[in-house]
């Protein structure tokens, strides 16, 4: 897994350069991340991680999407 969520420090982590990233949304990210990864795996969770540290606000699109 390239990316990864470090619980202790509430961030999320880049695995081969250790670059670290603390959004604003983490506890709702945490949960949405542990609910792909149950449903999609490893890659597809560390795909959506990976989108948060490129800049993607994975949290505010889910949410627009649900509203219509």
């Amino acid at each position: 897994m390239s990316y990864f969520i470090n619980e202790i420090e509430r961030c999320v982590v880049n695995g081969k350069t250790g670059e670290i990233l603390r959004p604003s949304c983490y506890d709702d990210l945490i949960l949405y991340h542990k609910y792909i990864l149950g449903q999609q795996g490893e890659k597809e969770a560390s795909n959506l991680l990976k989108r948060v540290v490129e800049g993607e606000k994975v949290m505010t699109n889910m949410i627009n999407f649900i509203k219509g």
